[in-house]
């Protein structure tokens, strides 16, 4: 395969994972459907992704390859089994579980990255030093090095809690009490499915977006404070 065809197919399979919130509430919500058929989009589309993803990353970048695709797979495989006639026949309780399983994505999406930010804080370099260190590589082995490695240690932190923070919301979306009350009042779900959408679909990104944006800011603004003050005076 191409390496362009493999960046393209990479960037644009990404960007469907990232939309998943606001595809499947779209599919659910907007087009009625069926989740056994949403199931087997979802196990077709890991499969893609993960060959995708397989063929063109470096090997240090291995395991991040696989989160997405992997829980996208279990979830898809989960969701067409309790969607199973067979399951259903004989399990009557489990109707409409599936749709619940579908929409652990996020949920398992964040556990996923703050298991990996988390890791990296025992086993540095940690995860915002690698970005901060690729968007500007003079940092590497440089006179600010440590009190660069010291603030991104914090900057990691603080994405860990977002994530944890996040994670207990994304559950409350999908099981919490006022789901269930909307449920009962409106047969359909097509609240609870509503609300779902908007928070895992909008929110979460907009909240990581500004979270991105303000940490950005302040390390350039730390990166050239400190550069400043090492630069000896003439």
């Amino acid at each position: 395969m191409n390496v362009k065809v493999q960046d393209i197919l990479k960037y644009c399979l990404g960007g469907i994972a990232i939309l998943y919130p606001v595809l499947i509430f779209f599919s659910i919500v907007i087009f009625n459907i069926p989740v056994n058929n949403l199931s087997g989009f979802i196990i077709v589309f890991s499969v893609l992704y993960l060959f995708v993803n397989l063929t063109n990353v470096q090997r240090r970048k291995l395991p991040s390859a696989f989160i997405s695709p992997v829980i996208l797979f279990l979830i898809g495989i989960t969701g067409s089994i309790l969607d199973s006639n067979a399951i259903l026949e004989m399990y009557p309780d489990l109707a409409g579980k599936a749709k619940s399983i579908i929409k652990l994505y996020p949920l398992f999406v964040n556990a996923a990255w703050f298991f990996v930010f988390g890791l990296s804080l025992l086993f540095p370099p940690t995860f915002v030093f690698e970005i901060v260190t690729f968007i500007d590589k003079s940092v590497k082995e440089s006179k600010i090095e440590k009190p660069v490695i010291l603030w991104c240690y914090k900057a990691t932190i603080a994405w860990c809690v977002f994530f944890i923070v996040d994670t207990v919301i994304a559950w409350f979306t999908i099981f919490g009490p006022f789901v269930s009350w909307n449920n009962e009042k409106d047969g359909s779900g097509k609240i609870s499915d509503t609300i779902w959408g908007i928070y895992n679909g909008a929110v979460t990104y907009i909240a990581m977006a500004v979270i991105f944006i303000i940490q950005f800011a302040l390390a350039k603004r730390l990166i050239r404070k400190l550069k400043t003050e090492s630069t000896p005076l003439s």
